[in-house]
């Protein structure tokens, strides 16, 4: 996989005969990085050790570890590949909306739920913020004036939100086929990132659920696909063409 993905180029082929003889093909460096790497996959319940020998190579999946494998998106639980496809499935992201993603999935690897859950919150609201700028934009006359009074009479995001996503909803038979069920995608999803994200805050919050940080961020993918197509769709329908 590593080969795959550019990472490392091996001092030749690698093939069934060799395979089992890999390890010994690495410098001595990066051995030592694959087995910080092992048990950091331990740690995050991935693998456990099978057996114990003097280069500590002898893991085994765990059930967790199936599933994350078997899973047909990206995981948070691989990083490069989850980070790589929201950048391409997802052109039109802010890019500090993926610094704030990025940030939340090293935090998730690292067992840090709380702050993973804030970050993937300020990741959707980031988002949410150049939406609403977006379709501030696709407004003119009356309608324009309705809704920067009502914006500009709006105390925070969550009500700024709601006054955006209310204009959007009715017109939602006029978005492409793939993001008109702006009720489950958008509003569904970004509610729940936002409780998440407020209970972990709050100065006396409990400690989200683990189960419910790693939903967060798995839905990210598909939330952050339709966040872009959408964002596309309304700079093609400005009213303001620089907009």
């Amino acid at each position: 996989m590593a080969v795959e993905a550019g990472l490392w180029q091996p001092p030749r082929p690698i093939d069934n005969a060799n395979r089992p003889y890999v390890w010994q093909m690495l410098p001595e460096e990066d051995q030592g990085e694959v087995r910080a790497a092992l048990w950091e996959l331990v740690t995050r319940g991935i693998l456990i050790p099978r057996a114990v020998n003097d280069d500590n190579t002898f893991f085994t999946i765990t059930s967790h570890g199936s599933e994350v494998l078997e899973a047909t998106e990206p995981t948070p639980y691989d990083p490069h590949n989850f980070l790589r496809r929201v950048s391409e499935d997802a052109p039109s992201l802010e890019p500090e909306t993926l610094a704030h993603l990025s940030e939340a999935v090293t935090c998730f690897l690292h067992g840090h739920d709380r702050a993973a859950a804030v970050m993937t919150g300020l990741a959707s609201e980031n988002e949410v913020l150049a939406l609403i700028e977006l379709y501030g934009a696709t407004l003119d006359g009356e309608p324009k004036r309705s809704f920067d009074d009502r914006m500009s009479q709006s105390r925070n995001l969550k009500q700024r939100f709601d006054v955006f996503y209310a204009g959007l909803y009715e017109r939602r038979r006029s978005l492409p086929t793939g993001l008109r069920e702006v009720d489950v995608w958008l509003n569904g999803v970004f509610q729940l990132v936002r409780l998440t994200r407020n209970d972990a805050g709050h100065p006396i919050g409990a400690e989200p659920a683990r189960e419910a940080v790693y939903a967060n961020l798995s839905l990210f993918l598909l939330y952050a696909r339709n966040l872009s197509a959408l964002k596309e769709h309304l700079r093609t329908t400005a009213a303001d063409p620089g907009a």
